[in-house]
């Protein structure tokens, strides 16, 4: 999915400069909330904290990373919802826990109207990895094992409804064999328990492993983009299994505001993040996380990737057999 420049980005937001109000001209004039609707060491968070940091430098105010787990981000959420529009509380998630989980629960404390969209951040792909005592190296591999041991083998996710739980309850359709889902209340904790063995496999977004593939703490068995990962040539992407042809499912990332927060306040905070975004610093730490591609956007170009996104896991949980819930 192709993203605008960053001088587009930025070109665009500096014809609305001479539109803003004083609430832009004076904003912030306080501590900034960058809520994370997850626990600390999960991809949300190793996003959130780069852009947070950049944006008090160049901001002259503290953007202070608050965690809020729980619920496949919905707490946190609800928070951001019911805080006031006034700039002061601003949420990095991903697409996809915005649109997953209208559908799968029957009922939520908010719906998306709740929320503005400010600009997309960036995407990376998942992978299949798995602690170095399982004797697999690759998805046939892993495939052919579970078959053999059919209900033994467990794989970890950062949370019920999430991507990670999904992709490995359509792993399972596809390829017809069953692992038993583990969910964990995030990505930090799933992934601890993964590195000390007491999970085998750990269906995930990249950037938390990123550094255990490299010295081989856990074994990388394929990334879910199209095609390999820029980042790991060497790791077959799934669609390279004939079984598991057509397995795409890369994660995208975006900033949002409480619906009604000012539009120029909104501008200034598109332009500000796509300033950060462009920072080399910024830039090469995402990248050694294996962001895939690191751009702003419009707010119109996030909101149309969230319409975009809902049928997609529509299918997707129906492909997988999944029966929504009501959240409690």
């Amino acid at each position: 999915m192709s993203m605008p420049s960053f001088i587009t980005v930025v070109g665009a937001a500096v014809l609305c400069m001479g539109a803003f109000g004083a609430s832009a001209q004076t904003y912030p004039s306080k501590p900034v909330r960058v809520l994370v609707p997850w626990p600390p060491g999960g991809g949300n968070d190793l996003l959130a904290r780069p852009i947070a940091q950049k944006l008090t430098e160049n901001l002259k105010q503290s953007f202070v990373v608050d965690n809020r787990g729980g619920a496949n981000s919905i707490i946190g959420s609800e928070v951001v919802a019911r805080s006031p529009a006034d700039g002061y509380t601003i949420m990095i998630n991903s697409v996809s826990s915005m649109t997953i989980n209208p559908v799968y629960y029957g009922k939520l404390p908010f719906t998306l109207d709740h929320f503005a969209a400010v600009s997309k951040l960036t995407w990376w792909t998942h992978a299949m990895v798995a602690h170095p005592t399982l004797p697999v190296k690759s998805m046939r591999e892993l495939i052919a094992l579970a078959k053999a041991r059919p209900n033994e083998l467990a794989y970890a996710s950062f949370g019920t409804a999430s991507t990670s739980h999904l992709g490995g309850e359509l792993l399972n359709t596809m390829a017809g064999i069953r692992l038993t889902h583990v969910p964990y209340k995030g990505g930090g904790p799933a992934l601890t328990d993964t590195l000390g063995g007491q999970v085998p496999l750990y269906f995930t977004t990249l950037p938390p492993v990123v550094p255990y593939i490299q010295n081989g703490k856990l074994r990388a068995l394929a990334v879910t983009s199209e095609k390999r990962s820029q980042f790991f040539p060497d790791v077959p992407a799934f669609n390279e299994t004939p079984a598991l042809k057509g397995f795409v499912l890369d994660i995208h990332y975006g900033l949002w505001v409480p619906a009604n927060t000012p539009r120029d306040i909104i501008q200034r905070l598109n332009a500000e993040v796509a300033r950060a975004l462009n920072a080399p610093e910024v830039r090469e730490r995402l990248r050694s996380l294996g962001a895939e591609e690191i751009a702003g956007s419009t707010p119109e170009q996030l909101d149309a990737l969230v319409k975009a996104e809902t049928p997609v896991w529509s299918r997707v949980i129906k492909a997988a057999g999944i029966k929504s819930e009501e959240f409690r």
